[in-house]
């Protein structure tokens, strides 16, 4: 691993310990069930962790949608990685430097070629 990578696993490891309950098993009204919801629980994330990165030479996104991108799209098709460290504007080898995909128990466990862990496979394979 190398230093920037390590900065960021810190932050999230950090960050991953702030979020309430509330924020991955959220309440529903007039329902005794909470539901899991990866994207509610991905802002919070995203708030904490940028509250916590340093500067390290690359921006850390959420859900950089890619399917317009005339360069990405066609050899990626729709990919929005849940979190990205990268350079935006950048094309080189070295400006996507890590790309992050948030699942559910339940969504890392269905194994359907469109949703689920495997779609996230999929994600960051093309990215």
């Amino acid at each position: 691993m190398d230093e920037i990578f390590d900065t960021l696993l810190n932050s999230l490891l950090l960050s991953t310990a702030l979020i309430e309950p509330n924020y991955f098993n959220l309440p529903v009204a007039y329902a005794a069930e909470h539901i899991q919801r990866e994207r509610n629980y991905c802002y919070e994330l995203y708030r904490h962790i940028r509250n916590k990165l340093p500067n390290l030479g690359y921006t850390f996104s959420g859900e950089i949608d890619k399917a317009g991108h005339e360069l990405i799209a066609p050899f990626c098709g729709r990919v929005s990685p849940d979190f990205l460290l990268h350079r935006p504007g950048q094309m080189g080898h070295e400006d996507n430097h890590t790309i992050i995909e948030v699942k559910t128990f339940e969504g890392a466990t269905i194994n359907n070629e469109n949703t689920g862990f495997l779609k996230d496979i999929r994600t960051i394979k093309r990215l």
